[in-house]
């Protein structure tokens, strides 16, 4: 039981070795992983406020449906939905092609951003690099099946 909490210690240990050895990549990480917090997980754990009645001082009572009730049986009620799923909608018709229409002269090797920067700073990573050696690991098994 020992040599499995000392194995499992020294994992962590070098777990946590590499991560600090890696901290710059983790700072690069760091505003990615707040933006995410902050608008995709906070709104979801806050989405209890639908179904209660929220006093800034004192308790939250439970209001059930009523909010939804209220919704669904509006006379604006379609209107609400339709311009929802318009907005929606060309988001998807409007920002797709954007981005590939910018990716394209970015990536397309014939494209005059490519020709044009071919001699410059930028030239070392767009060029075709060589394939690198194979791995230790591919190494040995190409070794032990071969045997």
């Amino acid at each position: 039981m020992m040599n499995h909490r000392a194995k499992l210690s020294g994992c962590l240990g070098h777990t946590l070795h590499r991560m600090w050895q890696d901290k710059p990549l983790y700072a690069m990480l760091l505003p990615a992983l707040i933006y995410f917090g902050i608008f995709r997980v906070w709104p979801i754990l806050n989405m209890r406020l639908a179904f209660f009645d929220y006093k800034a001082r004192g308790p939250w009572v439970f209001a059930g449906l009523k909010y939804f009730q209220t919704i669904f049986q509006s006379s604006a009620f379609n209107q609400i939905l339709q311009n929802t799923l318009i907005i929606s909608f060309m988001k998807y018709v409007l920002l797709f092609p954007a981005f590939v229409i910018f990716a394209l002269p970015v990536l397309h090797p014939c494209s005059a951003l490519h020709s044009a920067s071919s001699s410059g700073p930028a030239a070392a990573w767009m060029a075709p690099s060589t394939p690198l050696p194979p791995s230790r690991e591919v190494l040995a098994a190409l070794t032990m099946a071969s045997a």
